[in-house]
């Protein structure tokens, strides 16, 4: 009989195979990608229809007050609010995608970081409504923005997605 020089290794189980993903984990990634997309065209729209919007919102803030002196101040206090908004929003949605990228993989962490971000993309669509004076496009754009937002982070909670990301391989 001839001895092994190491004792026998227990068998080691193979992980059950992931499986495919359910339709919610899809449906949530394929909203992320859109979520970028959107806030990608509310930017260029913004950056592109600048002056349009600023003439809108002075126009209307001039109306509120009645005093057309205020004109160029409205004007020109307002163009950092309305870029900044939009570019923060694609700045927000850049992590949403970047944890969808993680979804099929069954990543806890970038469910949860897709939800911290989706909520705050949430209450900015609700902070566009509180813009009064901006134009309906613009605020249809932030709202529309939110909802989209909205969709990820319910479509995350789901039966079918909390399963997939709950069970660990």
């Amino acid at each position: 009989m001839t001895q092994q020089p190491f004792p026998p290794q227990p068998s080691v189980q193979q992980p059950p195979p992931l499986g495919p993903p359910p339709s919610t984990v899809k449906l949530a990634r394929t909203l992320a990608l859109a979520l970028l997309g959107w806030a990608i065209l509310r930017a260029v729209l913004t950056i592109a229809l600048q002056g349009t919007i600023l003439d809108s919102y002075a126009e209307n803030r001039v109306a509120v007050r009645g005093d057309d002196a205020f004109y160029d101040y409205y004007r020109n206090e307002a163009a950092p609010a309305f870029v900044g908004q939009s570019v923060l929003s694609v700045l927000l949605a850049v992590p949403v995608v970047l944890a969808a990228l993680f979804y099929l993989k069954r990543a806890r962490w970038a469910q949860v970081l897709a939800t911290v971000f989706g909520v705050v993309l949430v209450l900015a669509g609700l902070v566009v409504l509180a813009a009064s004076g901006a134009p309906l496009w613009w605020q249809l754009l932030g709202v529309v923005l939110g909802l989209v937002a909205l969709g990820v982070v319910v479509t995350l909670y789901l039966s079918p997605s909390r399963a997939w990301f709950g069970k660990r391989v």
